[in-house]
């Protein structure tokens, strides 16, 4: 609503082109809005709006001078929630650049240098604060794919990593070492390990049938160290690399 205000008043005093950049900035985040409402995929890539928000601050400092210095900060902020960690990093450098040199150009050098001080601040507060977020994210990603007492992948690693190679035999039509393994008949649904591993109420109700068996792989496959996370799937905690 506040964009759309902006345009309205831009367009008063007619300043077409601010008021055109700020109606396609709304625009492209109602569009966004509605998809997200109705579950589906945004159909803007919320990258591509660093893009119309980067034009209208620019636009925003030649016509308003200090007025519009306030929107510098939530252009460059933007990056870091809709970016990697590293292209966020970099984006936020050079915005911050750039509007420095358009606040040089079109305010003064002092507000130039007052900004340029705040931007480098901030910027670097929150790589500190992304930085912790995302080690605290590794800790978490290793207690869920790990067994605490053998240090080896767990069950839920192990569904996971199933699950990708079915998917991958299935797209490549090669077939997996699981799959031909039950296709000779060779492991029954109902019989012998498979059926113990089935039902983890036998053997007193005590559910630790999967904790037993990855103990088991670790004494024989000689997995008693930590295994690399980066060899890990990291689906499970929804992670992307800073």
């Amino acid at each position: 609503s506040s964009d759309l205000s902006f345009a309205i008043h831009n367009f008063i005093i007619g300043q077409r082109a601010l008021g055109t950049a700020l109606l396609v900035l709304a625009g492209s985040f109602a569009v966004n809005a509605i998809a997200l409402y109705w579950k589906r995929k945004p159909p803007i890539p919320l990258p591509f709006l660093l893009l119309p928000l980067t034009v209208c601050v620019s636009l925003g400092l030649k016509t308003h001078g200090l007025y519009a210095v306030f929107w510098c900060t939530s252009a460059v902020m933007l990056g870091y929630f809709v970016l990697p960690w590293r292209t966020a990093f970099f984006t936020s450098c050079g915005l911050a650049l750039w509007f420095t040199i358009l606040i040089y150009r079109y305010v003064d050098a002092i507000a130039a240098a007052r900004y340029f001080a705040y931007a480098c601040v901030s910027i670097s507060a929150f790589n500190f604060i992304v930085r912790i977020i995302h080690n605290l994210q590794m800790r978490l990603m290793d207690q869920i794919i790990t067994d605490p007492l053998t240090g080896a992948f767990n069950r839920r690693h192990m569904t996971q990593s199933l699950a990708e190679a079915i998917e991958r035999n299935r797209r490549t039509g090669e077939r997996g070492g699981i799959e031909q393994l039950a296709k000779r008949r060779r492991l029954a649904p109902r019989s012998g390990r498979v059926a113990m591993l089935r039902s983890p109420q036998r053997g007193g109700g005590h559910a630790v049938f999967g904790e037993r068996a990855g103990l088991v792989g670790a004494q024989h496959g000689g997995r008693s160290q930590r295994p690399d996370r980066r060899s890990a799937p990291r689906e499970h905690a929804g992670l992307r690399d800073p």
